[in-house]
């Protein structure tokens, strides 16, 4: 207790002095203190949006004080007491103003007299901001990253390697295997009742496709009839789901014990072992046969770009309600758009009341 005492006092302190923090620069910058000094350099196609998030934003650490272009820019999107110049006096205002960065929008520009400007002030000291218009990226977060020493952007559609996904992948190794050895006796007791109530295997395995298309097996405790597989073709016309995945409410291929595990999700407890192993992890989008994924449209294949998941946002806003897959993968998609460790802890405590309610099928 005095252990979490003191975290939790530590957490509050560090976000009241980030915030803090936070306050005091913005206000300041509004007041012009504290700002850089950018030189803006583009042309008239890629320089209103620029312009545009300067004016917005009275707190920005950079304040525009001379605009570049190799072509006419409309006057009106220049900010108040700002000149559009020609790129042809870079170096002259460079060597005569105070410039603390400089904002280069590439779009039609020459990529030579881009470069030969870029280095202009680099040879200064200048630090160079870059904005890639020939690159129209709707959902993809950039960032710059080494290849050895070559300088490489890098488009993620999803998160990236970093201390927050470390954490994830520690918290879901600590959680799976708490959780296993808690309920290690009564899980063993459901694995004894399955083949007793109808006989065969324990568990049920099946290849699945995880991150970034990787296979693996899963594993569930068996909630169906031995051959149900191979009579999954006979039932697909009542499938209730749009899309390429197979839903059925009533499905006679499933066991009476195991629709009992199936209504609380007792059938999904093996797959903490995928987690364990590192094939899944405690949130995320459900991993999907290879069948399934070969009839993906191009942007349901972003589903993948993350580690599956036991749990996830479909599980607890709406799961067997949603009848068409194209709305359970924009819910896969929101989720890895707006992952963070927070939102997988909210998912988590969700889950729980969810599964007591025994909606699952």
């Amino acid at each position: 207790l005095f252990l979490l005492g003191g975290a939790a006092v530590g957490y509050v302190f560090s976000a009241v002095w980030h915030i803090g923090v936070h306050i005091y620069y913005r206000d300041s910058r509004a007041r012009g203190v504290n700002q850089r000094m950018a030189l803006v350099v583009g042309d008239s196609y890629s320089l209103p949006g620029v312009l545009a998030a300067f004016s917005s934003n009275a707190g920005s650490a950079l304040k525009p004080i001379a605009v570049l272009s190799t072509d006419d820019v409309n006057p009106a999107l220049l900010p108040p007491g700002v000149k559009c110049e020609k790129l042809s006096r870079l170096k002259e205002i460079l060597n005569t103003t105070v410039v603390d960065c400089a904002v280069f929008c590439i779009y039609r520009q020459d990529p030579q007299r881009v470069e030969v400007a870029m280095l202009a002030c680099q040879e200064r000291g200048i630090e160079v901001w870059l904005k890639m218009d020939f690159l129209h990226q709707e959902v993809a977060v950039s960032t710059v990253d080494y290849l050895q020493d070559i300088p490489m952007f890098i488009f993620s559609m999803g998160p990236r390697y970093s201390l927050a996904l470390l954490l994830k992948r520690l918290i879901d190794i600590a959680v799976a295997a708490a959780v296993l050895a808690i309920l290690a006796l009564p899980l063993a007791l459901v694995a004894a009742l399955i083949p007793w109530f109808n006989p065969g295997p324990i568990f049920f395995r099946q290849r699945r496709v995880g991150l970034n298309g990787r296979e693996f097996t899963v594993y569930k405790f068996r909630s169906m009839y031995v051959d149900a597989e191979s009579r999954r073709e006979e039932y697909s016309l009542k499938n209730e789901m749009h899309g390429p995945v197979f839903k059925m409410q009533k499905d006679p291929r499933v066991t009476p014990f195991g629709r009992l595990l199936r209504k609380y999700s007792i059938d999904e407890f093996p797959q903490l072992w995928n987690v364990l192993v590192g094939d899944m992890s405690l949130v995320g989008p459900r991993p999907p046969l290879p069948s399934e994924v070969n009839q993906y449209s191009g942007w349901q294949r972003r589903r993948l770009s993350m580690r599956p998941g036991i749990s996830g946002l479909w599980q607890i806003r709406g799961r067997n309600r949603i009848a068409d897959f194209a709305d359970w993968v924009r819910l896969d998609l929101k989720y890895i758009d707006e992952w963070s460790l927070w939102l997988d802890f909210k998912i988590l405590a969700m889950t729980v009341p969810t599964v007591l309610r025994g909606t699952g099928y």
